[in-house]
């Protein structure tokens, strides 16, 4: 049987990560409306998703057959 310990400190290391940049976000523009703010977290991590991707993807010739 496989061992997630890892995966999961890893989930749980993501969820904390983004609520925290959520709450200063929130934090630092005060007038800016709830859903603006969760737009830019989401924003941002979806920056940093593909960016992560491109950099751990580094040979694409032998996906796609």
């Amino acid at each position: 049987m496989e061992d997630y310990g890892n995966f999961y400190l890893v989930v749980v290391g993501g969820v904390i990560l983004w609520t925290s940049a959520f709450l200063l976000t929130r934090k630092m523009f005060p007038k800016w409306s709830f859903n603006l703010c969760k737009r830019m977290v989401s924003t941002i991590h979806a920056v940093f998703a593909v960016i992560l991707c491109s950099i751990f993807v580094q040979d694409t010739h032998g996906i796609i057959a």
